[in-house]
């Protein structure tokens, strides 16, 4: 079911990107305008499926924060200096089970990078599509707790990240900042032989 839901996902983000872009494809049409480095930081929420390799798929509400920062500006002429976008992301999920007098308690927290390479669809660069692939860590916590006494066991995972989505930087006072920053996405994070699919969207400011 899980599989499904991505691939309608990436399928929707996808679609979405020729009807943006059709007015730049149309003859006499500007290039995509270059913009300064910005520094975007915004807020994550969405559903978190959780799935390991012996039990079902779990959904839990996911939340965190992102920091990204248009790094492509600053390099030669190419490829890349119209599609790096440096991502630093954190996220935590959680659920408890059980009864009152017995109960499991697990927290799930992913601190990654990702370089994201965006292709812009609008005449104004304001909007693409992207994908990216990253690493960093995971730490999960678990708790168990019997008649009020809690026993607690934590450990760090290496994660592997890779995802894609939709991307917006739009002005909201004409050329100055701060603009609206905000983005549609599905991301996967495998630390060990658990998958962690993110399906979400964030938005905040971009300076």
């Amino acid at each position: 079911m899980s599989r499904r839901l991505v691939q309608c996902v990436l399928g929707a983000l996808f679609v979405t990107a020729p009807a943006l872009a059709e007015e730049a494809d149309t003859p006499g049409s500007e290039a995509p305008t270059v913009h300064s480095p910005r520094l975007s930081v915004e807020a994550v929420g969405g559903a978190l499926l959780l799935r390991g390799a012996h039990v079902p798929i779990q959904t839990v509400a996911a939340m965190g924060a992102r920091v990204g920062w248009d790094a492509g500006p600053v390099l030669p002429a190419g490829l890349l200096h119209h599609t790096l976008l440096l991502d630093v992301r954190w996220a935590l999920a959680g659920w408890r089970e059980g009864t009152e007098l017995v109960a499991g308690d697990t927290r799930v927290q992913h601190l990654t990078i990702a370089p994201a390479f965006v292709f812009l669809i609008d005449r104004a660069g304001e909007y693409g599509v992207y994908a990216q692939v990253g690493g960093g860590v995971a730490h999960v916590r678990s708790a168990v707790s019997v008649d009020g006494a809690e026993t607690a066991v934590g450990n760090f995972v290496p994660t592997l990240q890779y995802g894609a989505g939709l991307r917006g930087v739009a002005r909201m006072f004409g050329d100055a900042s701060p603009r609206l920053s905000w983005r549609l996405e599905v991301a996967r994070f495998r630390r060990g032989g658990q998958d962690d699919t993110f399906l979400g969207a964030s938005v905040g400011a971009a300076f």
